[in-house]
């Protein structure tokens, strides 16, 4: 529960430019398991994080590509339950809906990491393979 006199903030995010729709109908054919393998290991040996930051954010992102989607501590209200992602979804517009569904269901008391944090997450993927033009630990094209 959110403390009493808590004021819940919609946060905004400025991530640059989106690809276009042309560039992410190109990842259409990657299976989930290659991307999905492929994001990991970008975050962890491309990037650098952390082994605690890698293995939260992918916590969210397999039930996100499951589709059981992910259930609000405080509402119990679902994002995306039912929804497979994919990478050549607009993770751009999903961040957006994500801090609206944040907003609207109590809000994060952990700083992000509830949702918004593996979103950006996965906007960064998609951006960094869209410009390596294929993926980073595999040999899937693009």
């Amino acid at each position: 529960t959110v403390k009493r006199g808590t004021k819940l903030k919609r946060r905004t995010f400025d991530l640059s430019d989106q690809i276009s729709d042309e560039k992410r109908k190109l990842f259409e054919p990657i299976s989930t398991d290659d991307w999905v393998e492929d994001m990991e290991l970008y975050f962890s040996e491309n990037q650098g994080n952390s082994v605690s930051n890698v293995q939260r954010v992918m916590s969210i992102v397999h039930k996100l590509v499951a589709g059981t989607g992910i259930r609000h501590p405080h509402s119990q209200e679902f994002f995306k339950k039912g929804v497979k992602i994919s990478l050549d979804m607009d993770f751009r517009s999903m961040l957006d809906e994500a801090s609206e569904w944040v907003y609207n269901n109590g809000g994060d008391l952990g700083n992000g990491w509830l949702i918004e944090h593996p979103v950006k997450k996965l906007w960064t993927y998609q951006q960094a393979r869209a410009g390596n033009k294929k993926a980073f630990h595999s040999q899937s094209m693009p």
